[in-house]
């Protein structure tokens, strides 16, 4: 039962920067990524071209109601698991760890085109800009300059980025409404219609193409929740900057489509916009304002591409450091810098991956507007679709487990959300051919949404591969910064580690309001268990905890569960007797044994049980691979420091309620209390947890058990030396 002292420092470290970011960073990551005065200038004006359609204007403010009810349950997530996979450890806690790497070979590919298809816009923009000014450059070198400061900016201290982040977003903001309140203020036939933001025109067979197109232009909100461990008190600032990362782009778009028909006339928008593309709304403010203020917004055009680009190049990077850091990708890939905290391998790989891909297009001479920027962003839309109708299908299954939240945030706004998504996504698939104007019979009307479910599968496989194969490496998939990936179990089928010198676990908070007892603490005998036999022990043992869910679970059979469970507890039993304390209670008329805590001090190194694998296998039969299992994850959060483990208590059924649980319990937290040593142990239903919440443990964390299996709550008790943090929750999820 012992374990190897823990390694040394390392030169590296496998935690992002901790308290960087407070709300307004964050918020503008988000809006960045959804690149505002892009959408404004490039996909609002080509909306009204293409679709010929003049509710524009309401199709974005449809687009950011639904993702609006999306974020009720998104935030609410955040509240609860805090992790920069998002997408993936959500849809892992809520779906399962197999459909949640799944997920996360979606994530990938999804985030990294669409970051490497903004270089071709970002390169278009500034040499048109530069070649305004006389100075001919082509788009490939442009896109290189971009290249090489995301490259170094990906590398450096997060909040930095978030800086020039704001800087940018703010001029970017500043111009969006100056340009709108001149356009606003000049009005074609000299007075403000409202036509285009009448509810009616939505009512036509091109509103639907509308809120694909419009929903695209949100992609990026998410990223915030990629931030959150980088975030200060991330489950107040994520739940914030993501709802405002939505309304922002969502106000800002609708306002600006609304002042472009204003201008122009209602009647003349579809017009002006075929005419004047991505130059209308600078051709409609120019006669109005000094010229350096319209050159001053194709500048801003170009920033705010830059912008997107900075912040999905952060989303991408710390998805592949979420997946390292639990191994699901090298383990390399759950570096970090060690001085500024970003992931390392992570920004290295993405920048080259954008490098190849912007030279691949440099040398076959592909048109960067449409193949790089127009493929590439609309493909990873779709992937970026697919997660968030994942997401909302997890949100409501784990708040159905879980009851955390209230009805509205964890059943309803996430079954609304997941509706209207269902058929935005069923209409982007049905209708990509089209967004990528591509001929009916091409490859491409198919090849991506394929690609996507292959990449899916994929994934599946290999959580698959890594549940048979390393289990301990599975049970940790989707936990993230709650805790490190735990090291395997000891080849010899040790339940649980001792703790090596200097080694330390994150202290649990205090349950507040905690219940008083209900009943009176009778006086009965707690002896030493030698003069009961270990047979009798395990019997009881057997009778109590061998019938409760956990033990069902293992072994749904109930005549072989009763079979098999006595030789089970017989093992543990007998090793407790060698290394730990047993105390026990009886009649005293009768002397029949009436309840037993079975404790292990690992205060000092303990072996592990005798041949525990050969005799588990022919104790245990077929739920041996499930007995293993959950030794893994109940490893995942055993402490490493020194404690006392309670691995059972069991008072015979005719007998509780009655205090004798609580006798037993307050016998040994007298020895462990004057000692100043910690307790802690795992609850196997609701009714102990509530047991041991009045004697003191808390708990920060669930253990939900896979194939539909019973939650498990590991709980510690402080001593009376510990400092107590405030409370949380989370919860870990196996399977």
């Amino acid at each position: 039962m012992t374990r190897p002292d823990p390694a040394g420092p390392d030169i590296v470290s496998q935690a992002l920067a901790r308290n960087r970011l407070g709300v307004p960073s964050v918020v503008f990551f988000g809006v960045a990524g959804a690149a505002p005065l892009t959408v404004i200038l490039g996909a609002v004006t080509t909306i009204y071209a293409v679709v010929g359609s003049t509710v524009v204007p309401v199709s974005y403010l449809v687009a950011a109601a639904i993702l609006a009810v999306f974020t009720v349950g998104f935030v609410a997530m955040s509240r609860h698991i805090v992790n920069s996979g998002a997408f993936y450890s959500y849809i892992s806690r809520g779906l399962g760890r197999v459909v949640g790497v799944g997920a996360a070979f979606v994530a990938l590919p999804a985030y990294a085109v669409m970051q490497i298809g903004l270089f071709g816009l970002f390169g278009v923009v500034a040499s048109g800009l530069l070649d305004s000014f006389g100075i001919p450059v082509d788009w490939f070198q442009c896109a290189l300059v971009a290249w090489a400061v995301v490259a170094v900016l990906g590398l450096l201290w997060v909040d930095l980025s978030g800086r020039v982040l704001a800087v940018l977003l703010v001029a970017e903001i500043t111009i969006v409404l100056l340009y709108d309140l001149v356009m606003v203020l000049h009005p074609a036939g000299g007075s403000v219609s409202l036509a285009t933001l009448s509810p009616a025109h939505a009512l036509t067979p091109e509103f639907a193409a509308l809120l694909v197109v419009a929903i695209a232009g949100f992609v990026g909100f998410e990223a915030t929740v990629v931030l959150s461990e980088e975030a200060k008190d991330p489950r107040r600032t994520i739940a914030r900057a993501t709802h405002w990362a939505v309304l922002l782009p969502g106000l800002l778009c609708a306002l600006s489509a609304w002042a472009m028909s204003v201008a122009t006339g209602p009647d003349k928008i579809v017009e002006s916009a075929k005419a004047q593309q991505t130059d209308l709304v600078f051709s409609l403010v120019a006669p109005h304002l000094p010229a350096p203020l319209v050159q001053i917004g194709y500048v801003l055009f170009l920033t705010s591409v830059f912008a997107a680009l900075l912040a999905f190049h952060a989303a991408v990077s710390r998805y592949q450091f979420a997946l390292g850091r639990e191994r699901v990708l090298p383990s390399a890939w759950g570096r970090t810098h060690p001085r500024t905290g970003a992931p390392m391998i992570g920004s290295i790989t993405q920048s080259l991956l954008a490098l190849a891909v912007l030279i691949t297009y440099s040398f076959f001479k592909l048109d960067p507007l449409v193949y790089l920027f127009a493929w590439l962003t609309t493909v990873g839309g779709l992937g970026v679709l697919i997660l968030m109708w994942g997401a909302s299908m997890a949100v409501m299954v784990f708040f159905f487990r879980n009851r955390l939240e209230n009805i509205w945030r964890g059943q309803v706004a996430p079954l609304i959300a997941f509706l209207f998504l269902t058929l935005i996504l069923a209409a982007t698939v049905i209708g990509l051919g089209d967004l990528l104007q591509a001929p009916e019979d091409s490859i491409f009307q198919w090849l991506f949404p394929a690609a996507y479910a292959f990449f899916a599968l994929v994934g599946c496989v290999w959580a698959l591969v890594m549940r048979a194969a390393r289990p301990e490496v599975y049970a940790a998939i989707g936990r993230g910064a709650d805790r490190a990936a735990p090291a395997p179990p000891p080849a010899t089928g040790a339940q649980h580690a001792q703790p090596g010198p200097g080694s330390t676990t994150r202290p649990l908070p205090r349950f507040e309001g905690r219940k008083p007892l209900g009943y009176d603490i009778k006086e009965v005998v707690v002896r030493d268990v030698q003069p009961i036999d270990m047979a009798e022990v395990s019997a009881l043992l057997a009778s109590t905890i061998g019938e409760q869910p956990v033990a069902c679970w293992l072994s749904p059979d109930p005549v072989v569960r009763r079979e098999t469970s006595p030789a089970y507890f017989d093992i543990l039993v007998e090793h407790a007797v060698e290394h730990g304390e047993i105390y026990a209670t009886v009649d005293p008329g009768s002397g029949d044994l009436l309840g037993v805590a079975v404790w292990f001090p690992f205060t000092q190194p303990i072996p592990p049980p005798r041949d525990y694998d050969m005799r588990l296998k022919d104790a245990c039969g077929a739920a041996f691979d499930r007995v293993r299992e959950m030794d893994a994850a109940f490893e995942v959060y055993h402490p490493t420091d020194p404690h006392h483990y309670l691995a059972f208590l069991a008072v015979r059924p005719d007998k509780q309620n009655l205090g004798i649980g609580s006798a037993l319990l307050a016998k040994h937290h007298a020895r462990i209390d004057a000692a100043g040593i910690p307790a802690y142990l795992e609850a196997n239903d609701a009714r102990n947890r509530d047991l041991y919440l009045r004697h003191g443990y808390t708990f920060d964390a669930m253990i939900w058990l896979p194939d539909d299996g019973p939650p498990v709550w590991p709980m510690r008790r402080a001593s009376r030396l510990e400092n107590v943090l405030t409370p949380g929750a989370v919860r870990l999820e196996i399977g």
